[in-house]
């Protein structure tokens, strides 16, 4: 063409076709009106735009400015007519097959969804491999952080505490309550494929939580958007009130916690909070020696040789079909049941994956840990606290008051006094 090239406008990954920003092209507008530059080359026209009404504004920009258009693939005159026809042509048709494309993407990722398969981003899913098996360190974080957070535990409390253990994202960066909050929306942790935010299948991948946790978990986000969740008391909503139930409220300026009438509880009942908070992590405590102290120990089990054992049966199913040994309808349940073997070891290896729990961990360092991990400590291993009436007055605290629910099924009540000064 004889032109001499006055600059390059190039916005690479970035789509013609979505409503999202294009610097380059942008600048080259502007360029446009500013009469720096007026004639413009492109690969083909389908570069420049796919969007009907953004043809219209470059044609008219064009024909205001004089500019020029050059098409390697076949050049479009827009100073006359015929010129214009054929380029409202071409992006037409350009549009077209942009949506066309849409469509079949948008088909594939459902139909993908409905068999179980997850959809893979640009970075493998925390807690998975990129073959999609429970990663060897991440997995157990990911059931703790489900568990904190149903606990009543802040997305912003577990992640600095994951920072402060040195824990990072799959990008290796710090822990973000962003980028938390997206992990919790993730149903492929608790077994299930969504699609557009429903669940519409079970994942063909091993789950990391189990289904009840993960729905806990999404009660507490939920809560968190709805207003302010925050807790300034170790057992705010498990301290309830023994004759009418309801959760009992943290008063500062009493120092206890008290069955609110304006709360819908009877308001007859309060209780000291240091000594109840006290009482209750020290029960709290005591149950999880206790728990550790009895657990049983497991045999040791090589689920590598038996995942490789399954995944060899399936490959001789696939080549017995590929070799006409069976048919479709015969091959299909076999290795329909294969698959259904290799997703139950793989769950089994994923509970005997090791869990780090900074929580249990230094349980007796209890009284520096702030108190989002106080209170998933107590939950863990509490339910609920009834309070009772008292009979006891002056100084001492009395402890027999407190009725504790553990979450394994079992009751106490605690017995003993204190005195304020031991607090």
């Amino acid at each position: 063409m004889g032109w001499i090239v006055a600059g390059v406008y190039e916005d690479n990954d970035v789509s013609a076709s979505k409503n999202v920003p294009r610097p380059e092209y942008e600048r080259l507008m502007a360029d446009f009106r500013a009469s720096k530059v007026n004639a413009l080359v492109v690969y083909d026209l389908d570069r420049l735009t796919r969007k009907p009404a953004e043809l219209e504004a470059f044609i008219d920009l064009t024909s205001a400015h004089n500019v020029l258009l050059a098409n390697v693939s076949g050049d479009v005159d827009l100073t006359n007519a015929n010129g214009r026809m054929l380029a409202r042509f071409k992006g037409a048709i350009a549009r077209q097959e942009s949506e066309r494309i849409g469509e079949r993407v948008r088909r594939q990722k459902q139909q993908m969804a409905e068999r179980g398969i997850p959809h893979k981003g640009r970075d493998r899913q925390f807690g998975y491999t990129e073959h999609w098996e429970p990663h060897p360190t991440e997995a157990a974080l990911v059931e703790e952080m489900f568990r904190r957070r149903a606990g009543g535990e802040s997305t912003n409390s577990i992640c600095t505490d994951f920072n402060r253990r040195g824990e990072t994202t799959v990008a290796g960066k710090p822990w973000a309550s962003s980028n938390m909050l997206r992990l919790f929306t993730k149903t492929t942790y608790g077994g299930k494929n969504s699609f557009k935010g429903e669940v519409i299948a079970d994942s063909a991948v091993p789950s990391l939580v189990d289904w009840d946790l993960f729905e806990a978990a999404q009660r507490e986000v939920v809560k968190d958007r709805g207003g302010t969740n925050t807790r300034r008391y170790l057992l705010s909503g498990i301290a309830k009130c023994h004759l009418c139930l309801s959760p009992m409220k943290g008063n500062p300026a009493a120092h206890q916690y008290r069955c609110s009438r304006t709360y819908g509880g009877c308001g007859r009942l309060s209780v000291n909070i240091a000594h109840t908070d006290k009482w209750i992590g020290n029960a709290a405590i005591d149950k999880s020696i206790e728990e550790r102290t009895k657990r049983p120990r497991t045999a040791v089990r090589d689920f590598a040789s038996e995942l490789a054992g399954l995944e060899a049966d399936k490959a001789k199913l696939q080549a017995g079909y590929e070799a006409e040994v069976y048919t479709l309808k015969e091959v299909q349940p076999k290795i329909k049941a294969v698959m259904a073997q290799i997703k139950a070891v793989s769950k089994e290896r994923i509970k005997t994956i090791p869990k780090r729990n900074v929580i249990l961990d230094t349980y007796m360092d209890w009284f520096r840990m702030e108190l989002g991990p106080k209170r998933a400590f107590v939950t863990t291993y509490i339910s609920d606290v009834i309070v009772y009436p008292t009979d006891v007055r002056g100084r001492k605290f009395d402890p027999t008051r407190l009725e504790v629910h553990y979450t394994d099924g079992s009751v106490e009540r605690l017995d003993g006094f204190i005195d304020p000064e031991d607090v």
